[in-house]
């Protein structure tokens, strides 16, 4: 089997929990979804389990911890500046300390996590940081990102994969996170409506159109190649579709929904080419039921090109330990 010859399925899972929505969501109003994470990650392990499936757990840095106290104490000493306060979670703090700690931390889930074969603990960040947000800079980046590798540390662990929030990405953090470590990224799609931007950009009709290619593909499959994500360090392992959470208003597209995902998917193995699907263990949430029922179904369209052409699982940091077994056919 030649080097590009086998497709690969990457799975991804931004978590996150309250820090991932403190800035645009009411807490009463989605606490049922932040709540229902420590419910349905086992259940989505299991599945993973059951199928052979390697994923990162992007995880904020935040969740390695076990309360408030211990979260104070972690404080970096250069904080985010956003010229929008509201996007700063340590402002936050004293506010938090009536909250449910299963909504702000989840020491026991990433331990969950570890215990399932083929699992990655990558990194989102520290605090869930905005690196396109007006007066962020790269001091603070570098300072939350040494934060988060020095968490997981305590825990044994070492961050070789990151996921930005929002997907905001710019050049001179990618350039830091190669120096911290970081070998891989999820970058996004290759269209305008998915390029990096921060939130003020995300207008009502790029939303509109971005749901509108969940279901129908306006875009394109959005799959890489091995020797495109070889070009560049860190290798960027870029998305091609979110798995949107199940909602009940739009039940009549489902069947399109699903579609969308596994067709890209077979063009993936059929071609030889990265299929990366991701999500937030929050979307699952609820209508747990319904969401699992599709994830089923994608894996086992997957166990379907698995047999069919050989189509692997694998998550992030296996895929930069590939390219890098095979850099001499790729080129430097």
């Amino acid at each position: 089997m030649t080097v590009d010859s086998a497709g690969m399925f990457i799975v991804s899972l931004d978590f996150e929990l309250y820090w991932g929505v403190h800035d645009h969501v009411r807490l009463p109003e989605y606490a049922a979804n932040l709540q229902g994470v420590h419910t349905v990650v086992p259940k989505i392990l299991s599945l993973f389990e059951q199928y052979g499936i390697h994923a990162t757990w992007a995880t904020v840095g935040f969740l390695f911890l076990d309360s408030l106290r211990a979260l104070q104490d972690h404080v970096p000493t250069i904080q985010p500046a956003y010229t929008d306060p509201t996007l700063n979670p340590y402002t936050k703090l004293a506010m938090l300390a009536s909250i449910d700690p299963q909504l702000l931390f989840a020491s026991q889930l990433i331990e969950r996590i570890l215990a399932v074969p083929h699992q990655e603990i990558g990194t989102h960040t520290f605090s869930h940081y905005y690196c396109l947000e007006a007066e962020q800079c790269s001091a603070a980046f570098c300072t939350d990102l040494a934060m988060a590798i020095t968490v997981a540390r305590k825990q044994n662990l070492v961050l070789e994969s990151m996921v930005f929030p929002r997907n905001q990405i710019n050049q001179s953090d990618l350039t830091s996170c190669f120096e911290y470590g970081i070998r891989t990224y999820r970058g996004t799609e290759q269209h305008w409506m998915y390029r990096s931007r921060p939130a003020q950009q995300q207008t009502l009709f790029i939303r509109f159109w971005r749901l509108l290619d969940a279901y129908f593909n306006l875009t394109s499959h959005h799959c890489s190649t091995p020797a495109a994500i070889a070009a560049h360090k860190p290798y960027n392992i870029p998305a091609s579709r979110f798995l949107r959470p199940y909602n009940p208003h739009l039940e009549w597209l489902e069947p399109f929904r699903l579609r969308r995902i596994t067709s890209s998917m077979a063009y993936a193995a059929r071609h030889g080419k990265v299929f990366h699907l991701w999500w937030h263990p929050h979307n699952f949430g609820i209508h747990q039921n319904k969401n699992l029922a599709v994830l089923r179904h994608i894996l086992e369209h997957y166990t379907t090109l698995q047999q069919a052409y050989g189509f692997q699982s694998r998550h992030m940091a296996e895929v930069a330990n590939y390219i890098e077994r095979h850099q001499n056919e790729y080129g430097d």
